[in-house]
C-alpha cells in the first residue's frame, strides 16, 4: 500500500486548528515526488485550520486544491521545499497574518500569482505588468498580513521584487528578507 492510499483527508476534523506536515526531506525520484504530491493533495484539512506548516516537502508544486479553501488560516510556514518551483497564490488567503517562506532553492522570483493576481490581462505577461497596474488593482493581496519573511531562497532574483511586493508592504509590521537573493 502506497503512502497516498494510507492517507485520509482531514476535512472532517473541524476542531483541528494547527497542523504541521513534515515529509521525509530526502531527494526523491520522480515517482516518489509525485507520491508526496498526492499525499499532500489527499490530506485536505478543514477550513477552520488556523496554522499550517509544511516542511521537508520535495514535490515540485506546493499548491494542493484545498489550500485556497483555508479561509481562516492565520499562519503559514513553508520550509525546506527544495523542488518547489513557484509559490501558490497566497495573496488570496483572506485571514493570513503571518507568512514564512524558507529554504526553497528552486524559487527564482515572486510572480503575480503569489499575490493572488492573474498573471495575464489582455495577454500581457507577468513581466509586462507595470507598477501602476499593480497599485490600481481593486484586488487587495494579503488583506490581513502583518508578518512576512523570506529566508535562504538562494536562487531568488531581485528583479521586479520591489514592484510586486510594494503593494502589500504598507500593511506589514514585520518584513524580513534573509539571504534570499541571488
Amino acid at each position: 500500500m502506497c503512502k497516498a492510499e494510507r492517507t485520509q483527508g482531514l476535512e472532517r476534523w473541524e476542531f483541528l486548528l494547527d497542523l504541521k506536515l513534515t515529509f521525509d526531506g530526502v531527494l526523491l525520484t520522480k515517482l516518489e515526488r509525485r507520491e508526496d504530491e498526492i499525499v499532500l493533495e489527499t490530506l485536505q484539512p478543514h477550513p477552520n485550520l488556523k496554522s499550517l506548516e509544511i516542511s521537508s516537502y520535495d514535490g515540485t508544486t506546493i499548491f494542493p486544491s484545498w489550500m485556497m479553501s483555508l479561509t481562516n488560516l492565520k499562519r503559514l510556514s513553508l520550509d525546506h521545499c527544495p523542488s518547489c518551483k513557484c509559490l501558490p497564490p497566497l495573496g488570496k488567503l483572506p485571514s493570513l497574518a503571518s507568512l514564512h517562506i524558507a529554504e526553497m532553492s528552486s524559487i527564482t522570483q515572486v510572480r503575480l500569482e503569489f499575490l493572488g493576481i492573474e498573471a495575464t490581462e489582455n495577454n500581457a505577461t507577468d513581466d509586462q505588468w507595470s507598477e501602476n497596474r499593480l497599485i490600481s488593482s481593486s484586488f487587495v493581496s494579503f488583506p490581513k498580513l502583518k508578518e512576512l519573511s523570506f529566508a535562504s531562497l538562494h536562487n531568488w532574483k531581485r528583479v521586479g521584487m520591489e514592484q510586486r511586493l510594494g503593494q502589500i508592504r504598507s500593511t506589514i509590521l514585520s518584513f524580513d528578507i534573509n539571504h534570499a537573493m541571488a
